[in-house]
């Protein structure tokens, strides 16, 4: 794992190596191991290197080809180098390391860009130039698990795996993208491949752009997306058995490494499972990691001990209490734009032990979007059945009405109305996860909300409308891929990990195993109404034969207690001394208000706050 940035100059002065070295200070965390940089003919190339496999200098970026026909910039791992790389060998091509850096120089001057695109397997953003053609592609992975910004002005473009390194060359000419702003303030993070600066880009998942420096050309093109072709003549113990396997074999891809792998260990099952099935493929102890917490109602040590003490790691757990927030401006700062997921400090703190003892760890991300966990993935499988099995509305409603008067006898939660209600929304209310603020509320002043035009709301529906050919909680579970994932997670693991020097490695988004979740029945995934059913009955055999028993806790931590007791002063400061003052976007009366009922215990607007002091702290860094 690395970090990348540089310049193509195309009708602009030519780029020096003063302004890389400018930008690739920004990306010391991401590779601490060896910086290198390579300027000639129009294009300057920057490296900042995590040794993790082929450890020698044979293995430094940029790396050119024996050819001396390509070099490249690389950020990321091809799990599957070794077999193209023996495709390579028998085709008669020569190898200086043992890098999988080389087989995408090598593979590139072999297929070309876009067969090779289709052959790796891994989390990857790179930029490679070949000098012979005067051309430069630039691409990322087919999920965005790595970053990759860019700036273009038509004189040049720069592109970094950090936007700060953008930012330091370009902040005059930077001006904030209040879209961006406002769907942070929806959903807690920036919507790709939009940026909070207007000027700034991220280079979309499973993308390539292409520059022609001799005619002066850009091209993007889509190479992968994901297709979803149902097999519904699978059973049910067929699926079980071959999402074990796929998940096994993803986790032995992520294998490979010239350094000690380690594990993220919550009590939950995604991660308890990518541990057992590592702990069983491996012949040495592995490592393991929880992050614990006094509030017992978030604390996942004692499942975390259960997985541990089976499978014999060698387990590390680390207590959080409220004055590890004094972290959180660096992290923002790190992150480079408003983020808001108050997930990111266990992050950075499980991230920093871990990176203590190894530099690989494999996480359970992912799981949840596959498999579906969440509990609005389960509320779209119950609305989905109601609606199968009463299609006609004049019986929807009388069964609705039937069982309004039964929930009331017994006391139900959810009912025949709630299906009924979630199948009149639109897709971007069913996207919208309900932390951030909803657009109708009053959280800005007039003028300034005026400006947004309901961008939010477009473009949730957008992503939508993407995979509504799909059976509701398949639509709703695509979608998340390019909303909460991308926008979200991934940023959060990423940035919590590169921080501390960490590379973080998903078995579960592995694309194989992707597109086989996506290729079963709903009834499978939600057997019986039970939220992943696949991964539990898996778990019943690798965890716990009562994994159903435990409640979804969900990563995190006590923020919306802290905010009423050991952080109130210090929030209410970053807010109303900090934020508020700083600017007439937000209407004061309003965050006065939620503030006041959160500190009384009426209502919890946790995240709403938190994207409020999160944003004024990103503020103070970059205004």
């Amino acid at each position: 794992m690395c970090g990348i940035c540089g310049i193509i100059s195309f009708n602009g002065p030519e780029p020096t190596k003063t302004s890389l070295n400018t930008m690739l200070q920004f990306l010391q965390r991401r590779g601490p191991d060896f910086h290198s940089a390579w300027v000639a003919e129009g294009v300057a190339l920057g490296h900042s290197r995590l040794s993790i496999v082929d450890l020698s200098p044979e293995g430094h970026q940029p790396m050119h080809s024996l050819s001396g026909r390509t070099v490249i910039v690389f950020n990321g791992e091809i799990y599957n180098f070794p077999g193209i790389k023996k495709e390579l060998l028998d085709a008669g091509y020569k190898f200086r390391s043992n890098s999988d850096t080389e087989v995408l120089l090598n593979g590139y001057e072999h297929w070309g860009m876009e067969k090779l695109l289709g052959k790796i397997d891994g989390m990857f953003a790179f930029v490679l130039f070949d000098r012979f053609e005067k051309k430069a592609f630039i691409a990322r992975d087919r999920l965005g698990k790595k970053p990759l910004y860019y700036y273009n002005d038509g004189e040049s473009l720069l592109f970094s795996s950090d936007i700060r390194s953008i930012y330091a060359l370009k902040k005059d000419k930077l001006s904030m993208d209040f879209e961006s702003l406002d769907y942070y303030f929806t959903e807690l993070s920036v919507p790709q491949p939009k940026t909070i600066w207007k000027e700034i880009q991220q280079l979309s998942p499973a993308t390539v752009l292409s520059i022609d420096l001799l005619k002066g050309e850009q091209h993007f093109s889509e190479y992968w997306k994901l297709n979803i072709q149902k097999n519904y003549k699978i059973s049910l113990g067929a699926a079980i058995e071959e999402s074990t396997s796929l998940l096994n074999s993803a986790i032995e891809k992520r294998r490979i490494s010239d350094v000690p792998i380690g594990c993220f260990l919550s009590g939950g099952i995604d991660s308890g499972l990518v541990t057992a099935l590592l702990a069983t493929q491996s012949s040495e102890k592995i490592n393991t990691f929880t992050i614990g917490l006094s509030y017992e109602e978030m604390n996942e040590m004692p499942d975390a001990r259960i997985v541990a003490d089976r499978y014999n790691t060698n387990h590390h757990e680390i207590v959080l209490e409220a004055d590890v927030l004094n972290t959180l401006p660096d992290l923002i700062e790190f992150c480079g734009e408003p983020f808001a997921d108050s997930s990111l400090i266990p992050s950075h703190y499980v991230s920093k032990a871990i990176g203590s003892h190894v530099k690989v760890a494999l996480s359970g991300d992912g799981g949840d979007e596959l498999f579906g966990g969440y509990n609005d993935y389960g509320l779209a499988y119950r609305s989905f059945a109601f609606a199968k099995k009463y299609p006609n509305s004049h019986w929807r409603n009388i069964q609705v009405l039937i069982d309004k008067i039964a929930g009331r006898l017994r006391g139900k939660k959810e009912n025949a109305g709630a299906y009924s209600d979630y199948l009149t929304r639109s897709g971007s209310r069913k996207l919208f996860r309900e932390m951030g603020f909803l657009e109708t509320s009053p959280l800005y002043n007039p003028a300034f909300k005026d400006s947004k035009s309901g961008f939010s709301s477009k473009l949730l529906q957008e992503k939508w409308d993407l995979f509504s050919d799909n059976n509701l909680p398949d639509n709703l579970m695509a979608s998340s891929l390019q909303t909460r994932l991308l926008n979200d997670y991934l940023v959060k693991v990423d940035r919590a990990s590169m921080y501390n020097s960490l590379e973080v490695r998903s078995p579960f988004l592995d694309t194989d195993l992707l597109e086989f979740a996506f290729s079963l029945p709903p009834e499978h995934k939600f057997h019986g109404n039970v939220n992943k059913y696949i991964l539990k009955q898996i778990a019943k055999k690798y965890i716990d034969v009562n994994i159903e028993k435990r409640t979804k806790r969900g990563f995190g931590i006590p923020v919306h207690e802290w905010l009423r007791k050991d952080m109130k002063n210090w929030a209410q400061n970053i807010i109303f001394d900090g934020l508020l003052k700083r600017n007439e976007w937000f209407d004061t009366g309003f965050v006065e208000k939620i503030w006041k009922s959160h500190q009384e215990g009426t209502s919890n607007h946790v995240h709403q706050l938190w994207s409020l002091i999160c944003f004024e702290l990103w503020m103070q860094k970059f205004n």
